[in-house]
């Protein structure tokens, strides 16, 4: 659920001295939440309120979407406080009392803050899994930046990346950093994920891409509304499908046509169209940077918020971020939005601010070529 939908929502919802953190989105097993009424059974669509205590069992876990955006899950056998449900500009905050918490702080959207016995894990912008108990604290990190923090909350002390494990054992001796078995899938992230549906889809449709190289676990989904898994090398997409990064992740997609698009970190594309005899594949690029390359005589097209580009026979970097930069490496650029169409060649940047913005168009030094999308 969005933070859109949720605020509208809280708006039915009591008028209490507690303010709402957060709504149930799906459960396992029995876990109970207790609050100023005393200690209940959960339910799907159930508020949590700020100050609630989520208790589960053997097998009992709970999903949960915050009211800044973001998601946690309560896995079994473990006992969380829901102290905030953030905000625009504050995280939500909960607090392990044993137990693990799985957590997921999309980008642009409130991070997520779990107190532990042993410091503070800050997720902002990535997806982690961390579990405490008597012989100290694991923090396994799947997607983005997480950080260590001191108790205080203040002092960093670990940042661990993308494919890490780090485990702080609590007797004073150095931090342990690992790499991460195996692809972050668990029953926690598959709850957390499960309560958005995929798009019906009336047949399967053919695969038009498919994943050529990637960094740490970019995600990717069937449909815009489908649950995010993590990408993987081979992986094939179909029209309608999305791919995304959070920092330190790189994922690029190859075409039969020969075409090619990558991502950079903190960016999000999606496959609109597979193309055809004489028509290019079509790209959407929702937010951050993207490399794109069509081979000579072939047609690459990508729709931004700011317009369209056309890439013919050449290679470019394009980013969006409010405002559309565009670098054009080699062919040709043709870009198009409500002003109009320019062409732009090899060895120029263009800029636009939006659909009805004019475009720009400047020589490109050759110290701003980027460099990330070799692989």
């Amino acid at each position: 659920m969005t933070a859109a939908a949720l605020t509208v929502l809280l708006a039915a919802s009591r008028s209490a001295a507690a303010p709402v953190a957060g709504i149930v989105m799906g459960l396992e097993g029995e876990p109970r939440i207790g609050g100023a009424t005393g200690e209940k059974p959960a339910k799907r669509n159930q508020f949590l309120y700020e100050g609630d205590v989520v208790r589960t069992g053997p097998r009992g876990r709970l999903a949960v979407s915050l009211i800044a955006g973001s998601e946690v899950c309560v896995d079994e056998r473990s006992e969380v406080d829901v102290l905030t449900g953030g905000g625009a500009s504050e995280p939500a905050v909960v607090k392990t009392n044993s137990g693990g918490v799985w957590a997921r702080a999309i980008s642009g959207a409130g991070a997520v803050r779990i107190l532990t016995p042993y410091g503070v894990v800050a997720v902002k912008g990535g997806e982690t899994h961390s579990v405490s108990g008597a012989g100290g604290l694991e923090v396994r990190v799947y997607q983005g930046r997480v950080e260590l923090l001191d108790a205080s909350g203040v002092k960093k002390v670990a940042s661990p990346g993308p494919g890490e494990r780090a485990i702080i054992k609590g007797d004073g001796s150095p931090i342990q950093r690992r790499a991460l078995p195996g692809s972050g899938d668990s029953a926690c992230r598959r709850l957390a994920t499960a309560h958005t549906p995929a798009a019906p889809r009336p047949s399967p449709a053919p695969a038009a891409a498919q994943v050529r190289a990637l960094d740490g676990y970019p995600g990717r989904r069937q449909g815009a509304h489908g649950p995010w898994t993590a990408a993987a090398v081979g992986d094939a997409l179909s029209p309608g499908d999305e791919a995304r990064t959070s920092p330190g992740q790189y994922l690029r997609l190859d075409f039969p046509s020969g075409a090619a698009a990558a991502i950079h970190e903190d960016a999000q594309l999606a496959l609109e169209s597979a193309g055809g005899p004489g028509v290019g594949p079509v790209l959407s690029l929702k937010t951050g940077q993207a490399w794109l390359r069509a081979p000579r005589g072939r047609k690459l097209d990508c729709v931004t918020p700011s317009g369209q580009l056309r890439v013919s026979g050449g290679e470019i970097d394009a980013s969006y971020d409010g405002a559309l930069r565009v670098k054009v490496y080699s062919g040709e650029l043709t870009f198009q939005n409500a002003r109009g169409s320019r062409k732009v060649t090899a060895g120029y940047t263009l800029t636009a601010a939006g659909q009805d913005a004019a475009p720009a168009v400047a020589p490109l030094p050759a110290s701003e070529r980027e460099t990330w999308q070799v692989r």
